[in-house]
């Protein structure tokens, strides 16, 4: 497989090697020359989309570009991380493809750890540590006790009416034998 990096992809769409590579000059001309590049291999090539729907959408104009290069709806830079249909985050690379990002901390919170030591973008790790740390208080929430619910205030009855007792019927002092 050949590697994805911009010298190769130099060789590849413009058949040329880069002099003075990482300068910041000869980067950019070079990024330049391989978006032209592309533009004109695959201007008229159809696309397929995740919904079947097929478009030719590489043209030389940038709002199209644009709208073509975020069909995965990045949510970082990279594209390591991606907003599925529903506007969840979900990892969009490793074992963890296609998964919510919180399902996999509920599951693996290790992985966490493993991206932030890795070898990510920092923009990448910050927006993973965003997340995280909003799993995090979502769970801290979760395991702090509920508070009791408040009494209700007792309706104000109006006071019982005073039952008049009838006095005990005494014996008369008659007395019959």
């Amino acid at each position: 497989m050949e590697q994805r990096t911009l010298k190769a992809a130099y060789q590849f769409y413009c058949s040329k090697q880069i002099i003075n590579a990482h300068s910041a000059e000869a980067d950019t001309r070079a990024t330049m020359e391989v978006l032209i590049a592309q533009i004109d291999k695959y201007k008229g090539v159809d696309f397929e989309d995740k919904s079947g729907k097929i478009s030719k959408p590489v043209v030389n104009d940038i709002e199209a570009l644009h709208k073509f290069t975020n069909l995965n709806r990045p949510l970082d830079f990279a594209g390591r991380m991606v907003y599925n249909e529903q506007g969840d985050g979900v990892f969009n690379f490793g074992k963890h493809k296609g998964k919510k990002i919180e399902d996999v901390f509920n599951v693996e919170p290790s992985y966490y750890s493993w991206m932030m030591q890795g070898d990510f973008p920092l923009y990448t790790k910050r927006k993973l540590e965003e997340i995280y740390s909003q799993w995090n208080a979502k769970k801290v929430a979760e395991r702090q006790p509920k508070p009791a619910p408040q009494p209700k205030p007792a309706d104000q009855a109006k006071p019982a009416e005073a039952k008049v007792e009838e006095p005990a019927k005494t014996r008369s002092s008659e007395t019959r034998f």
